[in-house]
């Protein structure tokens, strides 16, 4: 089983070979109280998706793509959970038009995008 920043990193490759206009957001990961609040100053806000699509969906469906990673079940896991900060900000990218997912793991990370019409 991957972890989800082991997952994110495969998703980055697929998404730069795919072409598309994409970044990854800063959250998440440990860091020390003096780069966290450095971070916040610099307007990183808690719970914004892992990856923002910028290319529009192939569907027509969303203005953008945004993806919540989160780690896969397997045996003795659960799934990863979605946090108070990150549930928000999917609703509110969802009412301004985007596509918000939750990719429970890398294959169902690219199902997502695939379903989306994205050539991945």
């Amino acid at each position: 089983m991957q972890s989800e920043a082991q997952a994110q990193k495969e998703l980055a490759k697929i998404l730069d070979q795919a072409g598309l206009v994409w970044t990854a957001t800063a959250n998440g990961g440990k860091r020390d109280k003096r780069t966290a609040a450095s971070l916040k100053l610099s307007g990183v806000k808690a719970g914004v998706p892992d990856i923002l699509i910028f290319t529009p969906p192939p569907t027509g469906f969303g203005v953008g793509f945004a993806l919540e990673l989160k780690r896969e079940p397997s045996e003795g896991k659960q799934k990863g959970r979605v946090s108070v900060h990150q549930r928000p900000w999917l609703e509110e990218l969802r009412r301004l038009g985007w596509r918000a997912e939750i990719g429970f793991g890398l294959q169902h990370s690219i199902e997502l995008l695939k379903g989306a019409g994205y050539t991945i």
